[in-house]
Formats: structure tokens, sequence, C-alpha cells
């Protein structure tokens, strides 16, 4: 069980990135497509309700060092509002650019799928299982090629 003092620094990380969205040049524009992350980053799209969120950000703030290490940007949409690691400023529409991601689907049902840095569709799920997430990505060619980059090989 994730102690109460981890789950407010968890809430007080995802203030901090909200913060430091609005800490962005006024000319920045806000992401509005995931396009930007093509070739730079994994991502984690999840669908799921408002009674799911809570749990889903403590797992993913457990595993902070791991989806870091993997260039992993995870976004949560429950229908309502967005939540990301992403440390930018966020559009209202890319709501409506990831609900498309798996349209005809009830938020009712957890939906999670893993998208690789050449934007195709890694991995879908209906739990969010990032052991499972995690061997997948490493079994990736460019994953491979990062970890003997990192390994100095």
């Amino acid at each position: 069980m994730v102690s109460k003092t981890f789950k407010a620094a968890s809430r007080i990380s995802l203030v901090m990135i909200a913060m430091t969205s609005l800490l962005q040049p006024l000319n920045a524009s806000p992401l509005q497509t995931l396009d930007s992350f093509l070739w730079e980053n994994r991502l984690i799209v999840i669908a799921a309700n408002s009674l799911q969120v809570d749990q889903l950000l403590d797992l993913l703030e457990a595993a902070r060092a791991d989806i870091e290490e993997r260039h992993i940007v995870w976004f949560i949409d429950d229908g309502k509002r967005l939540f990301t690691n992403y440390s930018g400023q966020v559009s209202n529409e890319l709501s409506t650019v990831l609900q498309s991601r798996w349209s005809g689907e009830e938020l009712s049902k957890l939906q999670v799928v893993l998208i690789g840095k050449d934007g195709g569709t890694k991995l879908r799920l209906r739990e969010l299982d990032l052991p499972t997430m995690f061997t997948t990505i490493d079994g990736m060619p460019m994953r491979q090629a990062e970890m003997r980059r990192a390994a100095g090989n």
C-alpha cells in the first residue's frame, strides 16, 4: 500500500508539472497532437474513469525512474481531465486526439495503449501492467540500442 506521504509527494509533483507549464513562454504553443513525440518518446495513453485515476497516478509515480529511463510520456484521460508527466502546455484539443485512439471504448473500461517512438501501437492492455510494458519496450531494437549506448558498448 502506498503511504500518505508518497501520495502527497505524487500530487505535489503533478502540481509542479502544472506550474512548470504555466511558466512556459507565452508564445509557446500548447501540445495539440502526438506528432512532436515521434522518434523522441514512447507514449502510454490511458483511458480511465475518474475512480481509477488516483491508483494509476500512484503506479506511474512509483515507476518514475523506469519511465524516465525509457523516455516515456504518459497521459491519463478520464473524459473530463487530462493528467500527464509532459512538462509543457497541453491544449484542450489533445484530449479529443487521445480519445480518438480508443473511439468507441467506454471510459468505465480501462484501456492502456503503448505507442512506440515510431508512432506505432505496440501494445493494448485492459490494465496498467508496467512490468509487461517495460519488457515489451526493452525487447524493441531501438531500446536495445539505447541500452547499449548507456552501457558504453
